[in-house]
């Protein structure tokens, strides 16, 4: 891991991972968690993700915007807080569009799309190879 640049660390995780859980906080205060596709081939210090205007989560994170993101892949598990910002930026759903998407959407151009732009505030490792943790990214 390399401590003086820890994004790019974080980015080679993000870019391996496909599916991730992503936890939202309930008007009611409980949390919710479920599974989000991860379809971004780059990380540009944000994590992007396609959803749909109408979901629970989008009515989650416009009353709280804190979340946090976990995945795993072959040898790590990552857990990323953060907050989440909701757009509608259709550059970005057509650079991050794939054919997994055409099970919810009818095309990157359809209107019930909205992209989760994810900005992580910290970031942690833990490797199943050597079972140690590794902060990737902290707080400012």
């Amino acid at each position: 891991m390399n401590a003086d640049k820890p994004e790019h660390t974080l980015a080679d995780f993000i870019v391996a991972a496909r599916i991730g859980y992503l936890t939202t906080i309930r008007d009611d205060g409980k949390i919710m968690n479920r599974p989000v596709g991860i379809p971004q081939k780059e990380y540009d210090k944000y994590i992007w993700l396609i959803t749909n205007k109408d979901s629970n989560k989008i009515t989650h994170i416009r009353a709280n915007p804190q979340i946090s993101l976990s995945f795993s892949t072959d040898d790590a598990w990552v857990a990323i807080a953060g907050t989440a910002e909701i757009t509608t930026d259709t550059a970005i759903v057509h650079t991050l569009w794939s054919p997994i998407n055409t099970a919810f959407f009818d095309g990157p151009d359809d209107p019930q799309i909205c992209l989760l732009k994810i900005i992580p505030s910290s970031a942690t490792c833990w490797s199943t190879a050597n079972g140690k943790r590794t902060s990737l990214l902290t707080d400012a």
